[in-house]
């Protein structure tokens, strides 16, 4: 008998999936049961990418990191007994545009019940606006002219009812509307390559995820939903930041600065391989240095870390 536990039941499809982050450094799987509103992970899987394999957070060899990304499947999977057929990608990297954008619709009828139809009508207006605000960031960033951008992630964020603040709207009545929705774009290019990693490994996409909406949302506490908070991480090549604000995430941005450009300052300034440059990094930031090493490792890194800073800001 199969130590694999195949979904072939309707409900155990839609209950089970693979998570997917595809980071500059490693690749990273889960295996996830869905519970209610809660998720229970089954099994984990971690796999190194080859050093040129992504750039800027977006793939830049495709066979390279399809071969990592079925390594950390399997291991994955061995751990989990099962194997999903729907993938979470979390999406990340300088071209990636996530930010809220806030719809005020004055209804005409302000007796009659708020309809689905209304909302999903709003719900594309906010997006066919969004889209247009994105493409044309894109363009002027990377000054490549005429640039196709694509909706990725949608989530409602906030709606109101006559300024009374509701998780459903359909069903009650007022004059004024107001929908506020996060929305995650990337480029085409960008998403084609996400799609063709997905295709090969054999899942189905059941959603793209941008990876600071996702942290910021997984890791908020109730205080920080009320007061507001800046989540930051610093992965192998980018940096990822969510604002969250009045409720709701704000708007993400993405840093072509990641650790390994602390990496190469090290090496570079002291003479090192990569990987001494690594982990002498490690012992830094784990308080294993001497006080002449940290003093130094400290000082050569503050510039970067000034850059960082100012781009958070």
């Amino acid at each position: 008998m199969s130590k694999f536990k195949f979904l072939r039941k309707r409900s155990d499809y839609f209950r089970h999936f693979t998570v997917l982050d595809i980071g500059t450094d490693l690749i990273k799987v889960l295996v996830v049961r869905r519970d209610g509103l809660d998720g229970e992970v089954l099994g984990v899987g971690r796999e190194p990418q080859a050093p040129a394999a992504m750039s800027g957070g977006a793939i830049a060899d495709l066979e390279s990191v399809i071969q990592s990304c079925n390594r950390a499947l399997e291991a994955a999977e061995d751990m989990a007994k099962t194997v999903p057929g729907q993938v979470v990608v979390g999406i990340a990297g300088e071209l990636i545009k996530g930010f809220s954008s806030t719809i005020a619709y004055p209804r005409e009828d302000t007796k009659g019940r708020v309809r689905g139809g209304e909302v999903s009508a709003m719900l594309q207006m906010v997006q066919r606006r969004a889209l247009r605000e994105a493409q044309h960031l894109l363009e002027l960033e990377r000054s490549y002219g005429q640039l196709e951008a694509r909706l990725v992630h949608s989530a409602i964020t906030n709606i109101r009812v006559d300024g009374y603040p509701v998780t459903n709207p359909v069903g009650f009545t007022g004059r004024n509307l107001e929908i506020t929705v996060f929305n995650t774009f990337a480029p085409m290019t960008h998403i084609d390559a996400i799609d063709t990693v997905v295709r090969e490994l054999d899942l189905e996409l059941a959603a793209a995820v941008a990876q600071p909406y996702a942290l910021a949302r997984a890791c908020a506490s109730e205080e920080t939903w009320a007061e507001g908070g800046i989540f930051v991480d610093i992965g192998g090549g980018t940096t990822d930041v969510a604002l969250v604000r009045d409720g709701g995430v704000e708007g993400t941005r993405m840093f072509n600065l990641g650790g390994r450009a602390f990496t190469r300052r090290l090496a570079l300034a002291f003479g090192l391989s990569y990987e001494e440059a690594e982990a002498r990094k490690l012992r830094h930031s784990e308080g294993l240095l001497s006080a002449e090493q940290h003093r130094q490792v400290s000082e050569l890194l503050s510039a970067d870390a000034e850059v960082l800073l100012q781009g958070l800001a």
